[in-house]
């Protein structure tokens, strides 16, 4: 398996870094069953080589994970993907998706002097994070 280490600011290369999240045992729960529900099981062995922290930029202000799949895991992982039944019947954000927001917005709030932090939703879904 191939996962890569980003220690310095991918966006403008800064090293003045911090982390601003230290995944706890439910974390790691929660992906590993993330896994098993849409990706049928292919990132439960991820756990022994990514950390789950996310550093943050002090210069340009981008948050990223700081272990990361390798193209090959990537392909293999969308590749598995399934729709999550659940997830196509909700038209709204549910309670744990707000619960997930504002612990975003608490994340990337800190040391910014910004009350309402710009966020970047990308991937795939159903749109719910956007609305």
């Amino acid at each position: 398996m191939e996962f890569m280490n980003m220690s310095r600011c991918p966006i403008c290369r800064s090293g003045d870094v911090r982390q601003i999240f230290q995944p706890d045992s439910r974390a790691f729960d929660r992906f590993l069953d993330l896994s098993r529900k849409k990706y049928a099981g292919v990132m439960d062995g991820w756990v022994e080589f990514i950390s789950l922290g996310v550093l943050s930029c002090r210069n340009c202000l981008h948050v990223w994970h700081r272990e990361f799949p390798g193209m090959a895991e990537l392909s293999i992982m969308y590749g598995s993907s399934k729709a999550i039944d659940s997830a196509r019947r909700l038209t709204a954000p549910n309670q744990r998706m707000l619960s997930e927001m504002a612990l975003l917005r608490q994340m990337t709030a800190v040391g910014s002097g910004r009350s309402k932090p710009r966020l970047l939703d990308y991937g795939s879904g159903f749109g719910l994070w956007a609305r």
